[in-house]
């Protein structure tokens, strides 16, 4: 199983998982996964568990842990999927996005939306910082920077790799970092791009205003 942690150690991560198993299997629902999509999303004040069927539970705080069923997602293989928080979306309600088919699906408390892309699947999505802007990452090795609302395409990148990612994080609201073992692109605002290579394998480590690497030792 693998989740993903905003702004909480391990431990907490560890409580809260040990938390959604038993909250989840109050619907009934297996919480294994073929796919390689990720069970759970954390943000500040709760978090969103993805099920076997592709149902979305939203739990909106940890002290009073009330799971709430989102709307209903449409059937197919969820290839990557994240959270934007409450408190970057206009509904104030967590939004989640998900990779189905070509396209991403935005599912809230009360509907599921086809953005309508054609450019997926994506195997990486990542919200900025402040909300207003998500990457894209495709199997065809291109990320795209759009904006939140899905309107505005703001940039395209070629990786030219064939080899997937490892992560894809933001540096800050202006800048996308792409690590693979032991190589990272960083794209910029206007398409501008840089390439770093390194020695041994490359972990990021991803603040509101920065991104750190760190180099495994083995």
């Amino acid at each position: 199983m693998t989740c993903k942690e905003t702004s909480h150690n391990s431990l907490l991560g560890t409580v809260l998982r040990s938390l959604v198993y038993r909250l989840v299997g109050m619907w009934g629902c297996d919480c294994e996964r073929e796919s390689n999509a990720e069970l759970f999303s954390f943000y500040g004040t709760g978090f969103v568990a993805l099920l076997s069927n592709n149902n979305l539970i939203s739990v909106a705080r940890y002290e009073e842990p009330r799971p709430k069923l989102l709307a209903s997602p449409p059937e197919g293989d969820v290839h990557s999927w994240t959270i934007i928080p409450p408190a970057y979306t206009l509904s104030r309600s967590v939004e989640v996005l998900l990779s189905i088919g070509e396209t991403i699906h935005v599912v809230d408390a009360t509907e599921s939306e086809d953005r309508l892309l054609d450019i997926g699947p994506f195997t990486d999505i990542s919200v900025s910082p402040n909300g207003k802007f998500v990457a894209l990452y495709t199997e065809a090795g291109k990320a795209f920077v759009i904006t939140s609302d899905f309107q505005n395409r703001l940039s395209e990148y070629d990786s030219r790799s064939k080899a997937l990612p490892k992560d894809v994080q933001w540096c800050g609201n202006d800048a996308v970092v792409i690590a693979w073992e032991d190589e990272v692109h960083v794209i910029g605002p206007k398409n501008a791009a840089a390439k770093y290579f390194y020695d041994g394998r490359v972990h990021l480590i991803a603040g509101e205003y920065f991104i750190q690497h760190v180099k495994s030792l083995c």
